[in-house]
């Protein structure tokens, strides 16, 4: 049995188209290298790297949407930490006005005047 002829068979794959491609789908920022016509695993891995480049640029896309609403929910915790923190004060200065009168009564002193609020 004779063997192979090497030249016959490259000719046939197109093994640098092959690496071109492959090339390319490692480095999918380089250009994609256009397949000979009737290679078709050289059409199919060119296929597959433009579409492999179109995902990748979709997913950057999606990355920068995703830190845009990161952003978002952070600076609406901020607002809604400022806004606990305004709501706290009153109920602080009613409890301190609690512990001013029991203090007072518990002495024999005299009680603080209500506030309107509290009369009603």
């Amino acid at each position: 049995m004779p063997k192979p002829d090497l030249g016959e068979l490259s000719k046939k794959l197109n093994i640098q188209g092959l690496m071109d491609n492959v090339k390319s789908m490692i480095n999918p920022e380089a250009n994609t290298p256009k397949a000979a016509s009737g290679d078709a695993m050289g059409e199919k891995m060119a296929s597959i790297s433009i579409t492999l480049q179109e995902t990748m640029k979709a997913l950057n896309e999606q990355v920068k949407n995703l830190n845009s609403i990161n952003q978002s929910i952070n600076d609406l915790f901020k607002d809604l930490e400022a806004v606990r923190a305004q709501s706290a004060k009153p109920e602080t200065s009613a409890k301190e006005d609690k512990i001013a009168k029991e203090t007072a009564s518990d002495e024999g002193m005299p009680e603080a005047p209500k506030k309107e609020e509290e009369k009603k």
